[in-house]
């Protein structure tokens, strides 16, 4: 998006605050998404979702949960989950 003035009420600005993602998978939803700064700060961000989410069309409207590692039960039961991930390749002024 440009910089512009849209409604000749001056100036408007856009700033870039988070990037997310959406994928359908076998009907299924996956949503994820993370702050612009957390991602320049880490270069990485990996979410998880349950394994049984997969082809489940409950999710389809909504998408289904996306945890971090810091959930009591993906860290006791990795196995039960998948983790996609956001890397920051480069970053361009």
């Amino acid at each position: 998006m440009r910089d512009e003035d849209y409604y000749k009420l001056g100036l408007c600005r856009w700033d870039v605050t988070s990037a997310g993602i959406s994928a359908v998978a076998a009907g299924a939803r996956f949503n994820w998404s993370h702050t612009l700064r957390t991602l320049l700060r880490d270069g990485v961000q990996t979410s998880y979702f349950k394994k049984t989410s997969y082809g489940d069309p409950a999710t389809a409207r909504y998408g289904a949960q996306a945890l971090t590692i810091g959930e009591p039960d993906v860290s006791q039961r990795p196995d039960a989950y998948f983790p996609v991930t956001i890397v920051v390749a480069g970053v361009a002024p």
